[in-house]
This record gives structure tokens, C-alpha cells and sequence, in this order.
């Protein structure tokens, strides 16, 4: 049997933030300043990577982003869109906006939850 996923809880930041990398890594760091993560500022051949610092920013946002996901998601369940059938009764398939974004959240949050069967 699988057991449930946990992740350190937020908030996580970027050593010394985002203008000033110790070395070439962008630390993430918890809330307790265990380290979560080294985000490269280079590839293997010391070539510059500049999509490092926002790939730095992504994942020092990751816990925040999750607890949002899933307050969106219970807003629209509580406003009666589950993601299922939406409120105004059509499939998903059928073009309910609200209803394919509550589809794309719950798919994001099974992801961040290690639950989409990539894990």
C-alpha cells in the first residue's frame, strides 16, 4: 500500500534571495532552514542557465501554490462547480470553462501530491 505523501511545510525562500547566489546554485531553503532543494545556475558544461532564478522562484513558491490550488478548488466545489459535472450540467468535455479549471487544479494538486502515477 502507497502512503501518503508529506512535504516540509512553508513558506521556502531562496538563500540570500534571488539578486545574490552563493555559488552556483540557488539554495532552497525551509522554514527551518533545511535544505529543500539546489536549483543550478549552470549546466554540466558551465554554460549559464538563466532560466535558474525562476526556476528558483517556482519552487520556493510551491508550498503556497498548492494551499491556493486547493482553496480554488474548494471554492468551486462550495459555488457548484466540482469538476465533474459543472453547475450548468454539462460534461466536461463539453466546454465548461470553470469545470476544465477545476479538472487542471485537481490534476495539478495529484501531481504535487505524488498521485498522477508518475510516482
Amino acid at each position: 500500500m502507497r502512503t501518503k505523501m508529506t512535504h516540509t511545510p512553508g513558506p521556502w525562500v531562496i538563500q540570500g534571495g534571488i539578486e545574490k547566489k552563493p555559488h552556483d546554485f540557488y539554495p532552497i531553503l525551509g522554514p527551518k532552514s533545511e535544505s529543500i532543494a539546489a536549483v543550478l545556475t549552470e549546466n554540466h558544461a558551465n554554460a549559464p542557465r538563466p532560466e535558474g532564478a525562476s526556476n528558483a522562484s517556482l519552487i520556493a513558491a510551491a508550498p503556497d501554490l498548492l494551499e491556493a490550488a486547493k482553496r480554488a478548488l474548494g471554492e468551486f466545489i462550495v459555488n457548484g462547480h466540482p469538476g465533474e459535472r459543472g453547475m450548468c450540467g454539462i460534461e466536461i468535455a463539453d466546454g465548461c470553462a470553470i469545470c476544465e479549471a477545476a479538472k487542471d487544479i485537481r490534476a495539478a494538486i495529484a501531481k504535487a501530491e505524488g498521485r498522477d502515477g508518475a510516482a
